[in-house]
C-alpha cells in the first residue's frame, strides 16, 4: 500500500493492530526495512498484535493527525503510537512554516484563541515538480557536499541565529513557545478525541547530540519535553520520553543511536527504541 515496510497490509485478518505514525524516522530509509523499530516491535508482539508503520519524510505533528485519520479509515487500529521529533512542533503551524503545503498544517484563527486546519494541497514546491530540486537531487556532488560533508550545517553556524540543536534553531523556536504549546495541545487533543476508544502513545526523540557531548543539562530544547509531558498528562495519553533511557544507555555502552553522517536512528537506535516501547507496552497493558 505504498509504505516502506516488509509486511502486506492487506493480510492482517482479525489480529489486533498497533499503528506507528511518524516522519522519516518511521519511514526509515537509513536502515533495512526489517530493521526499523515498528518491525522489530512486531517481532516482540506477534501474533498477539500486528504492527504497521506509516512514515512520511518531512511530515510534522499536524500531518500525523491527518495520517491518523487515514489509518482510522483504512485499518481501524487498537493502538496508535505517534513518533515525534523536535522540528515537528513549529513546522505544524502555517504562520511559522509556510513550506510543504502538501502536508496539513494548523493556523491561528483570527481574533480567537483557536486553530483551524489547513488541508494539504498539491503544490509545485514538491521535488517532483521542481526542476531545480530534481536537478540537484540527481547530482552526486551536491549530495556529497550537503549530506556527507554537511556543508549547510557548517554555514548555518556562522549565520545570525544559525545555531542548531535537535534539527531546530532553539532561540527562534523558543520565541514562539506560547503558540507552539497551544498548537501542540490542539493537535494532541484532536488525536485523542478522534481515537477515544484506542490507546494513544506519543514517543519523543532525545536531544542526542547533547547526550553525546555531555551537555544535556544545558540543552535548549528540553522545554519541549516538559511541554509534551504536561500536554500528554492533561489529555490522558501515553508519553515516552527517550531522553533519560538514551542518556543512561550511552553512558553505559558509548554507542551512538545514529551514524556520523545522518541524524536519523541507525540499526542500533531502532532496536533500542523498539525495546523501550515494548517495555512500556508490557508494563501498561
Amino acid at each position: 500500500m505504498g509504505w516502506n515496510y516488509p509486511v502486506d497490509y492487506s493480510a492482517r485478518k482479525d489480529k489486533k493492530l498497533i499503528a506507528v505514525i511518524g516522519d522519516s524516522f518511521i519511514e526509515a530509509f537509513q536502515v533495512d526495512a526489517d530493521k526499523n523499530y515498528p518491525f522489530l516491535l512486531r517481532g516482540k508482539l506477534y501474533p498477539d498484535y500486528e504492527v504497521y508503520a506509516f512514515g512520511a519524510s518531512g511530515a510534522a505533528l499536524s500531518q500525523y493527525l491527518h495520517m491518523a485519520r487515514y489509518v482510522d479509515r483504512h485499518f481501524d487500529p487498537d493502538v496508535l503510537i505517534i513518533n515525534v521529533v523536535h522540528n515537528d512542533f513549529a513546522q505544524s503551524i502555517l504562520e511559522f512554516y509556510s513550506q510543504k503545503s502538501h502536508f496539513m498544517r494548523v493556523s491561528h484563527e483570527k481574533g480567537k484563541h483557536a486553530f483551524v486546519e489547513i488541508p494539504p494541497v498539491l503544490s509545485g514546491e514538491q521535488e517532483r515538480f521542481n526542476k531545480i530540486k530534481r536537478l540537484l537531487g540527481r547530482s552526486s556532488l551536491f549530495r556529497y557536499l550537503f549530506i556527507n560533508l554537511r556543508i549547510a550545517d557548517m554555514l548555518t553556524k556562522h549565520w545570525p541565529g544559525g545555531y542548531f540543536e535537535a534539527n531546530v534553531q532553539p532561540e527562534e523556536v523558543r520565541s514562539h513557545e506560547k503558540a507552539i504549546y497551544e498548537a501542540t495541545d490542539y493537535l494532541v487533543r484532536k488525536i485523542k478525541e478522534e481515537n477515544i476508544s484506542r490507546r494513544v502513545i506519543f514517543v519523543l526523540d532525545a536531544p542526542r547530540q547533547a547526550i553525546y557531548s555531555g551537555s544535556l543539562n544545558s540543552s535548549r530544547v528540553l522545554w519541549m519535553h516538559e511541554m509534551m509531558r504536561k500536554i500528554c498528562a492533561k489529555r490522558d495519553v501515553g508519553y515516552i520520553d527517550l531522553t533519560e533511557p538514551m542518556k543512561l544507555d550511552f553512558a553505559k555502552n558509548n554507542k551512538r543511536f545514529d551514524s556520523e553522517i545522518d541524524n536519523h536512528w541507525n540499526a542500533y537506535g531502532h532496536k533500542f527504541v523498539a525495546d523501550i516501547v515494548y517495555e512500556y507496552l508490557k508494563g501498561r497493558k
